[in-house]
């Protein structure tokens, strides 16, 4: 603490008491002798813990006191660092009584313990101060100085230090995969090794790699190192959506970003032929490491699946030629699976499947008007409606006779009456036949007419 303004003049043989406000009460801190001595440093008190308050007076060579002079206190600085938003808030209380009155506050600061450097200066009514664009990895050290400009007078604030403790996120992150779940949702997958330090995972999505992405969803750090997300209500169809992720700091500032990453959309060629099936797939752009192959996958309604091709990155079309499978069903479904290649560092192999497409054919039918259980001719013996493409839903097959009564009855699209009926021959004659079954535009169509058993 200095004082180095004259209060009250005194020969050099005066003496001058310094008093301290203390527990409600003035306490004299000291004397100082001789009129001539202006200065004196409180080696006592703490300036830098609270706002101390100050009062002097003289006392000549006769013992005639003056008057205590007006209250001086110490300026006392708080500094509140924001280090996501790069700022300091520095606060102190205003400082009253300066001689001739006050004009303006100065604000200094050092970085990390360097040369003390003008930030700023205020009016003399505001007691606060906005440091912007700080480095967040720096040590500030600030202080005030009460400023009458027209007398060069001042009072010097305590010092305050802030620190930030902003912690620098660095590492990476590896989109893993972008899959149709469900034929309806897109799952994606991210890993990030559990040595990263980080806040957020932000998912991102658009339709094309040049378009805006939109910020689809945000998983908080939970100690995992894969995190699932699910995309849903979406056209998985008919679009390819794009998806990338970013790791944000505790500020949430980014400082990764995955590769960018689509689904597979597979579609049917609408030039396809009667018996064939030709399919085209988008490319996936995924994989860090490369795929592997694009396996093409079929089913029927047996629920029969099987791999019917596997093929190169570069092939993104088949032409399937399902001629021979025309009595499993009328519908066939299709799913590409692309595989990942092994070279992956982090010892995944993942697969990304596109949507499931379901190709419906159109039904033909062919019956019989007569047959010969006791024959010679093997095919003629059973006497079984002859379909192409059937669906199996719905399907129901009865023999009546002619009074009415049921002969023979069935759902089992392959199955056929072979003359009996309840252990026993029927007799030779015409009988009526019912037909119900499911065409591809999922119409019940029903077929009666009559056959002839020959024995």
């Amino acid at each position: 603490l200095e004082f180095r303004r004259v209060l009250f003049r005194s020969d050099k043989h005066s003496i001058h008491y310094l008093y301290i406000f203390q527990n409600g009460i003035w306490n004299v801190v000291d004397t100082v002798y001789g009129g001539e001595n202006t200065h004196y440093v409180d080696m006592n008190n703490q300036a830098d813990s609270a706002i101390l308050e100050y009062r002097i007076c003289a006392i000549d060579t006769c013992r005639n006191a003056s008057p205590l002079g007006d209250v001086h206190h110490t300026l006392l600085p708080t500094a509140t660092p924001y280090k996501c938003d790069s700022m300091v808030v520095l606060s102190w209380n205003a400082y009253d009584n300066m001689p001739n009155g006050l004009t303006s506050y100065y604000i200094f600061a050092a970085e990390n313990n360097g040369t003390y450097f003008f930030v700023d200066s205020v009016n003399k009514n505001t007691t606060s101060y906005t440091h912007q664009k700080v480095n967040t990895q720096s040590i500030y050290t600030y202080y005030i100085v009460a400023h009458n400009g027209n007398d060069n007078i001042s009072a010097s604030s305590a010092k305050v230090q802030v620190e930030f403790n902003r912690t620098i996120s660095h590492g990476n992150l590896l989109l893993r995969y972008v899959s149709v779940i469900n034929n309806k949702d897109v799952e994606i997958a991210v890993f990030i090794e559990d040595s990263i330090i980080f806040n957020n995972i932000h998912l991102y999505r658009g339709p094309n790699k040049n378009s805006p992405f939109d910020k689809l969803a945000t998983k908080t750090k939970s100690g995992n190192t894969n995190y699932i997300f699910t995309d849903t209500n979406i056209q998985v169809a008919q679009e390819s959506y794009y998806y990338y992720a970013v790791l944000t700091d505790e500020c949430d500032e980014i400082f990764a970003n995955s590769d960018t990453v689509n689904n597979i959309v597979l579609q049917e060629n609408t030039s396809s032929f009667a018996d064939k099936v030709d399919l085209q797939w988008t490319q996936y752009e995924g994989f860090m490491y490369g795929i592997d192959n694009y396996t093409l996958w079929r089913a029927d309604q047996t629920q029969n699946k099987q791999i019917i091709s596997v093929n190169p990155p570069s092939v993104l079309t088949y032409e399937d030629d399902i001629w021979n499978l025309s009595s499993t069903g009328a519908k066939f479904y299709y799913q590409i699976e692309a595989q990942e290649s092994s070279s992956n560092p982090f010892g995944f192999q993942d697969k990304s499947y596109s949507n499931t497409i379901e190709i419906s054919k159109e039904t033909e039918i062919f019956i019989p008007n007569s047959f010969h259980p006791n024959g010679s001719i093997l095919e003629n013996q059973i006497f079984k409606p002859i379909f192409s493409y059937l669906n199996t839903q719905n399907y129901q097959f009865l023999i009546y006779n002619r009074w009415g009564e049921i002969m023979f009855s069935t759902t089992d699209i392959h199955q056929g009456w072979d003359g009996t009926s309840k252990g026993k021959t029927a007799q030779d004659g015409v009988y009526v036949y019912i037909i119900t079954y499911q065409n591809n535009e999922e119409k019940i169509v029903q077929k009666r007419g009559h056959v002839t058993l020959i024995k």
